[in-house]
């Protein structure tokens, strides 16, 4: 419960601010000076403005990185770089991990794999990031020691500086500030004013409408912190926090089935987010299951596809493969290298991203489920297609393409697929 009302009350205090505006920050950060002394002892190089890698890396902690100057405050950044690979006629893939770096506790996120040739190519990621973070690279498909590599003949794969901005605050107060508490001066709220917010917040929070006595439950909270001595505005954050940390939020309740016939509208707009979204109902959700839309095949029906045509639909095609197909396990075991040489992180990034992809092609296009027992199609990018001997001809590198099975091939279906 300790951890449900930390968590509940960092995404509180994330989503109010206080005070004038962050003023956006933009810096470079070299990873020259980190390597420099490793240049002439082998495994980095220093070419067209970028350093060159030449060594793959099995830890988590990567010496092409921003540590040198890290994220000044929590918010948005901008990370904007080059690379290119040396030497290498067909391209490399890297991910980008960030980290606070903070010892045992240290917080490791991935940003993402990309796909890096000799043609230089910039890049530019953004993301949410706590109070000193910095963000790492790691090369794949590299040898893991080579000898001399800044005279040899290896490839490598090279990055500039990093160009940092950020916080990058569009309009302020941020729109999770604004959601919660329209234009009002927290330092100037009332009781009243914290009743009111209160009062149009948890029914969001819980998902369906609420009584004024549940209302009043939460208010008096504010009101006993704020005659303790408390602010308005810190009173209302405890409020906010306790209603997080509520088993009406933090489960999907639902009335014994003995005692109802079927689901309310407010039930099953709860059951499809969470299912579709992995997260509470939009707005349109709620006002199709307060309008009774959702009691009906047809509602139900406009609502799912709505919901399928949403970036937020992804989640879905992750977290259902993630537990059906158990991909969520790839690294609970590693191939022995020295039976398994060609397997490196590429292609464990393509695999996943086969199964992945295989299944969302049948769910967008709304395909027959027995093509997952035998299918005439793959779900290949050019690393994983060569892997499968299969033509490579005109397939991306990185991302997966629906590409047509040469008969009688072995590979249709799900049960082929590497991942699984």
């Amino acid at each position: 419960m300790g951890r449900y009302h930390d968590a509940a009350r960092r995404a509180v205090d994330a989503a109010l601010v206080s005070g004038l505006r962050p003023e956006p920050q933009t810096f470079t950060v070299d990873s020259l000076k980190e390597v420099q002394r490793y240049i002439d002892e082998g495994g980095y190089g220093y070419i067209d403005g970028r350093v060159v890698v030449y060594l793959a890396n099995a830890t988590q902690y990567s010496k092409i990185s921003t540590r040198a100057h890290r994220t000044p405050e929590p918010g948005r950044y901008r990370f904007r770089f080059t690379a290119a690979t040396h030497r290498a006629k067909e391209p490399f893939l890297f991910n980008v991990v960030a980290s606070d770096f903070n010892k045992v506790g240290a917080i490791y996120r991935d940003l993402g794999h990309y796909e890096v040739s000799e043609t230089p190519r910039t890049y530019e990621i953004e993301a949410t990031l706590g109070k000193g973070f910095a963000i790492q690279f790691f090369p794949h498909g590299l040898p893991a020691y080579v000898k001399e590599p800044a005279r040899a003949e290896v490839p490598g794969v090279g990055f500039s500086a990093v160009e940092v901005s950020g916080p990058l605050n569009e309009v302020w107060p941020p729109a999770s500030h604004t959601r919660l508490v329209g234009d009002l001066d927290l330092t100037l709220a009332t009781i009243e004013d914290a009743t009111a917010i209160l009062r149009r917040f948890i029914p969001r929070a819980f998902r369906h409408p609420v009584t004024e006595t549940e209302v009043a439950r939460y208010a008096e909270l504010v009101k006993t912190r704020h005659e303790g001595g408390q602010s308005v505005e810190e009173s209302l954050r405890t409020a906010l926090t306790a209603v997080l940390c509520s088993p009406r939020f933090l489960f999907l309740l639902e009335e014994a089935p003995a005692v109802r016939k079927s689901l309310n509208g407010f039930e099953i707009a709860a059951r499809l987010s969470y299912f579709l979204w992995s997260s509470q109902p939009d707005e349109a959700l709620t006002e199709a299951a307060s309008s009774g839309k959702l009691e009906t095949g047809e509602g139900r029906l406009i609502e799912v596809r709505r919901m399928l045509a949403d970036p937020r639909a992804e989640r879905f095609v992750h977290n259902f493969t993630g537990q059906w197909l158990r991909l969520r396990d790839i690294n609970a075991t590693t191939p022995d290298a020295r039976l398994y040489p060609g397997f490196d992180e590429w292609l464990k990034v393509s695999m996943v991203r086969e199964s992945e992809g295989f299944f969302r092609h049948l769910l967008t296009a709304n395909l027959d489920v027995t093509l997952c027992i035998d299918s005439d199609f793959a779900v290949l990018n050019h690393r994983l297609a060569d892997h499968y001997h299969l033509p490579t001809e005109g397939l991306p590198w990185l991302e997966p393409a629906v590409v047509p099975l040469p008969p009688k091939s072995p590979r249709g279906g799900i049960l082929s697929q590497g991942a699984v």
